[in-house]
């Protein structure tokens, strides 16, 4: 991956949004890396929002991104919103994830008007989550080993 760095830490910002959307893994994981470097999360979700970011990978690195910045950007809960209907299951369940993060009792009436047949069990996994206040509900292997998850007036690792 260092060899790609030094070929992609040169680009623009917008050229780094391309990468991250490409098919190489190598290229856009490293592209990925850069942006959250350079704390350009706000372009990522404009870019998600504008639908410059189209496929499956560069939906899911997005995301990825969004959840290890956790609560410190509170634009990503409509984010996870928008793509929790992806035509991708991975990137809508990558979604949903996010949003019980956010455990925010909002998100269920959005959550039930989204449910169709093929992702009823996801989204009722969701649904379930966010009520019982239990991300481990939807995720059970989640660690918060960083606190970016934690609630108002929590500090410390979240289980």
């Amino acid at each position: 991956y260092q060899d790609a760095e030094v070929f992609l830490k040169e680009k623009s910002d917008s050229e780094l949004i391309a990468v991250l959307d490409g098919t190489s893994r190598k290229l856009g994981d490293t592209a990925w890396s850069l942006l959250l470097r350079r704390k350009r999360q706000a372009l990522v979700m404009n870019a998600l929002r504008d639908d410059q970011i189209r496929t499956r990978d560069g939906k899911i690195r997005s995301l990825n991104m969004l959840k290890i910045l956790g609560r410190s950007e509170p634009e990503s809960f409509e984010v996870f919103k928008l793509l929790a209907t992806d035509r991708s299951a991975d990137v809508s369940h990558s979604a949903l994830s996010g949003l019980c993060l956010w455990g925010k009792q909002e998100a269920l009436p959005f959550l039930r008007s989204i449910r169709t047949e093929r992702n009823r069990d996801n989204v009722d996994l969701a649904i379930r989550s966010i009520e019982a206040g239990n991300y481990n509900i939807f995720s059970s292997g989640f660690r918060d080993a960083s606190g970016v998850w934690n609630r108002p007036g929590e500090s410390g690792p979240r289980d």
